[in-house]
C-alpha cells in the first residue's frame, strides 16, 4: 500500500515539475518573440531614419539586421 502511494507521490511531482517546465517554456518563447519583433522594428525605424537623413547607404547593412 505505501509503494503505490510512493509511487502516485512520484508521479504526480513529475507531472507537475513537466507542466511548470513546459508552461515557463512556452512564456520565455513568447517573450522572446515579442522582444526580436520590437528589436525588428526598431532596427527598421533606425535604418530609414539614417537613410533618409543621407548617412546610410542601407544596402550594406540589410545583412546584419536580417540576421
Amino acid at each position: 500500500m505505501y509503494i503505490i502511494s510512493d509511487i502516485v507521490k512520484v508521479r504526480t511531482a513529475s507531472a507537475i515539475l513537466h507542466d511548470t517546465v513546459a508552461l515557463s517554456s512556452l512564456i520565455f518563447q513568447y517573450f522572446f518573440e515579442t522582444f526580436r519583433g520590437f528589436v525588428s522594428r526598431y532596427a527598421d525605424f533606425i535604418l530609414s531614419m539614417m537613410q533618409a537623413s543621407g548617412r546610410l547607404d542601407a544596402r550594406r547593412y540589410v545583412i546584419f539586421f536580417a540576421a
